[in-house]
């Protein structure tokens, strides 16, 4: 059938806004050393550097780990937008104990928002509610029945403690460097985003990601990141989608402009391994699980997962809904990049 379009208004997209600092890569540090199944694919060294905690820090790490309260620092530091440790410290203590669960529990949509709250407020009927909407995710429900039931005293002290043991080891004796390639990194990013397109800008920012409009998000969040380089970390406000994006390598060491950019060097160290090269053959003509992988390669799950989690990071692949796919867009820029690299015409 034929359609006659008269609409002149234009697809509507979302507004950027950056932020950055300490208080956020405190955050992200103890996020990311906590995650056990990243830790191999990340650029900094937590798990040897976590060895040299002093007891009561690795404890708190423990309860993180556990409990996924990582998540409860983003949700908090997102609620006080404090720019230092002792403002945000001072925001935990004055929560009462509604609020703190309140702030603790993560956004789902914006039909449940009532409900969540009465999960904050006690309510065991809004809570088996909250938890069968999220019962497909890899955490939510057991984090969510943990913030309901815990005692928000104890929580409190397991926040603020954990936040101020990791800026004493972490933090305070970095802070000068940290402090320079985040102010270095978000300068460079407000200047870039007067010249382009929102979703561009979004996706030159975080090295590759692709983030379309979606209903009811009108706004990306982006706070950059030392921490969990070389991963983008995601999540959801009201109305924001959020991006925790990974630094440049230009703002690691303002030094080093002859080198490759990161577009280049993530995806070609990547592709130099035999292995990784066949699983991208293999998934050339169309997606593939871990399951068909595994079987088609003839070797182990946790092999074929280890190296997936290596092309992912680089965003050589990308996975959706289960199945793993080659990132085109990424392979074509590569090719770009190293032209203009080399001094080479394209």
């Amino acid at each position: 059938m034929e359609v006659i379009n008269t609409n002149v208004q234009k697809r509507e997209t979302y507004s950027v806004m950056l932020e950055r600092s300490l208080v956020w890569e405190a955050v992200l540090g103890i996020a990311a050393a906590t995650n056990e199944s990243l830790l191999s694919t990340l650029e900094e060294p937590w798990e040897s550097l976590c060895s040299t905690f002093d007891e009561q820090l690795q404890e708190a790490l423990e309860h993180v780990k556990e409990y996924n309260t990582w998540k409860s620092l983003l949700q908090i530091t997102h609620a006080s937008q404090s720019g230092n440790l002792a403002d945000w410290e001072r925001y935990v203590q004055s929560l009462s104990d509604i609020e703190l669960k309140e702030k603790c529990l993560p956004y789902i949509d914006s039909h449940s928002e009532e409900k969540v709250k009465e999960v904050a407020k006690g309510s065991e009927e809004a809570l088996r509610t909250v938890t069968d909407l999220v019962v497909d995710h890899p955490f939510y429900p057991s984090y969510i029945r943990y913030i309901a039931q815990v005692n928000t005293e104890l929580l409190k002290e397991h926040l603020i403690n954990v936040m101020k043991c990791w800026w004493q080891h972490v933090i305070e004796p970095d802070k000068s460097r940290l402090t320079q390639i985040l102010e270095r990194d978000y300068q460079t990013k407000c200047k870039e985003k007067e010249k382009m397109h929102p979703e561009t800008f979004v996706e030159w920012a975080t090295l590759g990601r692709d983030y379309k409009p979606e209903p009811s998000v009108h706004h990306v969040l982006l706070i950059p990141h030392v921490a969990y380089r070389p991963w983008n970390v995601e999540a959801d406000l009201p109305d924001t989608k959020v991006i925790y994006y990974p630094v440049s390598e230009e703002s690691m060491d303002p030094d080093k402009k002859d080198e490759p950019k990161e577009l280049l060097l993530r995806p070609l160290k990547v592709l130099g391994d035999a292995t990784r090269l066949k699983m991208l053959r293999k998934m050339a003509t169309q997606s593939k699980s871990l399951k068909e992988l595994t079987e088609e390669m003839q070797m182990g799950k946790t092999t074929i997962h280890h190296h997936l989690k290596l092309m992912k990071a680089a965003r050589v692949v990308y996975q959706e809904e289960g199945s793993y796919s080659i990132n085109r867009q990424v392979l074509d820029k590569m090719h770009a990049e190293l032209f203009e690299f080399l001094n080479l015409e394209n």
